[in-house]
């Protein structure tokens, strides 16, 4: 199946989703992301805004240190990253990102930077389908840090069509498991 076709399945799929079951899985979907990070140490979290019944991660933005944590903006074709008060505007697309300041752009990503990474669905070799306008994909292409990906485990399949520009993250953390990409 192409991937326009896949995503717009998909989509009606986790729209359809009651809010009860999107809240428990979004629990236990931080649940194991805080079991994956026992033992580790990050210097910056970058994480999302939930869209279109995303897995929310507010549970898990509210025990990270708010100095460290970090939300992506669309600018142009790139996405830079930026801490907040907890204020968001709502872009083109309708996702909610960070005011623009200067004084909060990420602007030392490392390995010891965290970014947790929303999809449309994964597959078991880690590849991520998201919403086409690849984003994430430019921006991993030419940065050193760790890469979790999170979705529901019933948007995890067996394998997604993908690109030679396609870049997969090292870990995919669903409700239920976690799954580390093998080289």
């Amino acid at each position: 199946m192409h991937k326009a076709a896949l995503r717009e399945q998909l989509l009606l799929k986790r729209l359809a989703m009651p809010e009860a079951e999107w809240r428990d899985k979004s629990q236990g979907l931080v649940h194991q992301i805080l079991a994956w990070m026992k033992g580790q140490s990050f210097d910056h979290y970058v994480l999302y805004r939930s869209f279109r019944r995303e897995p929310s991660l507010e549970a898990l933005a509210a025990i990270l240190p708010s100095d460290a944590t970090y939300y992506p903006r669309i600018q142009g074709k790139a996405m830079n990253f930026y801490a907040t008060d907890g204020s968001f505007e709502t872009n083109r697309f309708g996702l909610e990102e960070p005011p623009i300041d200067p004084s909060q752009e990420l602007r030392d990503v490392s390995p010891r930077t965290l970014l947790i990474i929303p999809g449309v669905a994964y597959d078991l070799q880690c590849f991520r389908l998201g919403y086409g306008g690849g984003f994430f994909d430019r921006f991993l292409a030419q940065s050193q840090l760790t890469t979790l990906g999170v979705c529901f485990e019933t948007f995890l399949i067996d394998a997604l069509p993908h690109e030679a520009h396609d870049q997969p993250v090292q870990t995919v953390i669903t409700e239920k498991r976690a799954l580390t990409r093998s080289s």
